[in-house]
């Protein structure tokens, strides 16, 4: 069979999804923008989640089931998907949420029109388990501005809701950045990187439906020591710290970008690390006094 080379590539990164994977693939699969092709990454699911990627690759030549051996973590999962994808354009998309069928158009659109722009994605509105409307979600976007020192600052500093990393991204800038790494907030980190490379535009329409219910991952792993297993298996998570790795990534961030940046702009990005310790200051050092106490019991029990 020949290979399809659409111009959208969706990644969807799964586990034990069933509930809302269906529904979540169907309006995916019925977008008016049919030129797509859509990655089901099963992290090692054991509920029914392989029944239904099966299925809708089965009926659909536009679907790719990507199974896996053992769950590695989140951040394996989304990122694996990248290598897999054909398009031009990018796009992850959880196993929770749907999408009026306009979205992936619209989104397609700003970006063939607007070559300084990175990524482009809608509005939002939260639902509930059985899909009611529960609220409107207000524009997000701060990182709209032609200087990209000033986009990183924004989105480094202004902790809006991170719908953007479900736009629609150019697959080129997205395969020079970190992706989503295996650490709390990898998606801001993400955001902020991508900042560096254009601008972000939002559209008005609100054609996300993000969905609420409680076996989100920020509510299922609310510990940032659980959390951090969710994203990388591998780790146990007891000597995490969550916010100083941030500060850290937000610095590997710029480094990546730096060489397409002006040295002007790249010192006036850096600017904002400074302002941004000071804002986090306090929980910096809860984290580290946390960290110390750990380290100190493990070394009495030695």
């Amino acid at each position: 069979m020949t290979q399809r080379h659409p111009k959208v590539s969706i990644g969807l990164p799964t586990y034990n999804g069933e509930r809302y994977l269906a529904e979540a693939i169907t309006s995916l699969l019925e977008q008016d923008f049919a030129d797509l092709e859509l990655l089901l990454a099963d992290n090692a699911s054991t509920d029914g989640t392989r029944e239904i990627c099966e299925r809708f690759a089965r009926e659909d030549d536009r679907v790719r089931y990507l199974p896996a051996d053992r769950n590695r973590g989140a951040s394996w999962n989304f990122k694996r998907m990248i290598a897999e994808a054909r398009g031009p354009y990018f796009k992850w998309a959880a196993d929770d949420d749907t999408y009026e069928a306009a979205y992936v158009g619209l989104c397609v659109k700003v970006l063939d029109d607007q070559p300084d722009v990175v990524l482009s994605y809608t509005q939002a509105v939260e639902i509930d388990s059985e899909g009611n409307v529960i609220e409107k979600r207000g524009p997000t976007n701060v990182a709209s501005h032609e200087d990209p020192a000033v986009r990183f600052r924004r989105v480094v500093m202004d902790e809006v809701y991170c719908y953007a990393v479900f736009g629609v991204i150019r697959a080129e800038a997205l395969g020079t950045t970190g992706l989503i790494g295996s650490f709390s907030q990898s998606d801001r980190v993400l955001l902020a990187e991508l900042s560096l490379h254009g601008r972000f535009v939002e559209l008005d329409e609100p054609f996300f439906r993000h969905r609420e219910h409680p076996g989100r991952s920020m509510y299922a792993y609310a510990d940032d020591r659980d959390r951090q297993r969710w994203f990388d298996t591998s780790r146990d998570g007891s000597l995490t710290m969550p916010r100083w790795r941030l500060g850290v990534e937000y610095r590997r961030a710029l480094h990546r970008a730096g060489p397409r940046l002006t040295s002007t702009e790249r010192r006036r990005a850096a600017t904002t690390f400074a302002p941004w310790g000071m804002a986090n200051g306090p929980v910096l050092g809860r984290e580290l006094a946390r960290t110390t106490v750990v380290r100190a019991k493990r070394r009495l029990r030695k």
